[in-house]
């Protein structure tokens, strides 16, 4: 279904989000969020992709959950390559990371800090109807409805003698932007500046106290980020392996992405395991492997076939794999891989199998019991050794 605002957020702001969706789409704005709008069976990432690319507007609820989710800026910056505006609606007092502040230094934002919502909400609702009216642009849209303390400029009062002439009104306070004093004059500018322009404070006008504050949450955001990887990411990583990627490979992010839920949070449910790994059969061409499904645990994305510690076949749908390279009398170790929804992973056990050798000349096979003439080995539900034994699984 077609949409017109895409809802980026963090999992522990979802009942933000939720009231944001309820309150445009009141308004006749169609929105895109997830989990709800995800089509069951499509793959996340790529209905994340789809969903910002022909979204015309992207709201990001900013807070300090999106400002530590990896998954929000990846959003942003999707919106920023496929020209969508981004409209943050900040709803906790914080400064921006410098991943995600990169993105939205120059963009207006809604401040949404102080009760009630509903009125913060009223105001967005106003600013994403002129974007998709395209009257207007975020800049004079935002500033039209008096938010976004710190980066709006109010209309410059005429100095005499030139009429047209202004002057810079006193800027509200903003953490992100200190104030301005009064009656400054906006050297930027080489003549009268529309009302509806709007000139951001260059970044060298910042309170050096600000600059230390943003510098050292950055330290503590990369320090974080270092140590987590260290605890359960460290080591080398094999080619295609999910068992050893991070589970942030897999999307979750912000409206898109589920963030990485807070202590407080219900934890969601991971994948289970796949169960009765098995081979169906090997011959000295190929092997063919067969499982079942998990019995409990989140809903499976996709299985993952892992052979000697390196992924073959790629994202697998079914419940069998055929590996067709393989050599004659060698051994190999599979396991198989689910990957959930929600990027959690479970693999199971390592299955040692040992490919049977070439015949000993060419179309005929050494006679065993149970195969009369020296033809076809009897089917085997277990492992077959070069000397024509079964060995069923237990």
């Amino acid at each position: 279904m077609a949409h017109d605002v895409f809802v980026s957020y963090a999992s522990r702001d979802k009942a933000t989000a939720d009231a944001v969706v309820a309150t445009l789409e009141r308004r006749g704005i169609r929105c895109w969020a997830a989990p709800r709008d995800v089509t069951p069976g499509d793959k996340w990432a790529d209905a994340i992709v789809r969903a910002i690319s022909r979204g015309r507007v992207m709201v990001m609820v900013f807070s300090s959950g999106a400002n530590a989710s990896q998954h929000i800026i990846r959003e942003v910056e999707l919106a920023a390559e496929h020209g969508v505006p981004v409209i943050p609606l900040r709803v906790e007092n914080v400064l921006p990371c410098p991943n995600l502040d990169y993105y939205i230094a120059g963009t207006h934002w809604l401040d949404a800090i102080d009760p009630p919502l509903e009125a913060h909400l009223g105001r967005l609702a106003v600013v994403v109807s002129a974007l998709l009216s395209g009257t207007e642009t975020a800049a004079t849209a935002i500033s039209s409805v008096g938010s976004n303390a710190g980066r709006e400029t109010a209309p410059l009062a005429p100095p005499p003698p030139p009429p047209a002439a202004t002057t810079a009104a006193a800027a509200p306070t903003s953490v992100l932007s200190p104030p301005k004093p009064m009656a400054a004059p906006i050297r930027e500018a080489p003549g009268p500046l529309q009302p509806e322009t709007v000139v951001a404070p260059p970044p060298q006008r910042r309170h050096t106290g600000v600059w230390v504050g943003a510098v050292a949450a950055a330290l503590l955001v990369i320090g974080a980020v270092i140590a987590v990887w260290l605890l359960g990411f460290g080591g080398a990583e094999e080619e295609a392996d999910p068992a050893s990627e991070p589970a942030a490979a897999a999307p979750s992010a912000g409206a898109s992405a589920v963030d990485q839920p807070s202590p407080s949070e219900p934890q969601p449910e991971r994948v289970g395991t796949p169960m009765q790994l098995r081979v169906a059969r090997a011959t000295p061409d190929e092997v063919k492997l067969v499982w079942k499904r998990p019995q409990k645990g989140g809903e499976v994305a996709y299985f993952r076939v892992i052979r000697d510690g390196k992924s073959v076949g790629g994202e697998i749908d079914g419940r069998s794999f055929v590996d067709e390279k393989v050599s004659p009398a060698s051994r190999y170790r599979y396991r198989v891989v689910a990957i959930g929804v929600d990027g959690s992973q479970a693999s199971t056990d390592t299955l040692l199998v040992k490919v049977p050798a070439l015949p000993s000349s060419p179309g005929t096979v050494p006679s065993s019991p149970g195969t009369p003439g020296g033809s076809e080995p009897p089917a085997c539900d277990g492992i077959l050794t070069p000397a024509g034994e079964c060995i069923p699984w237990g």
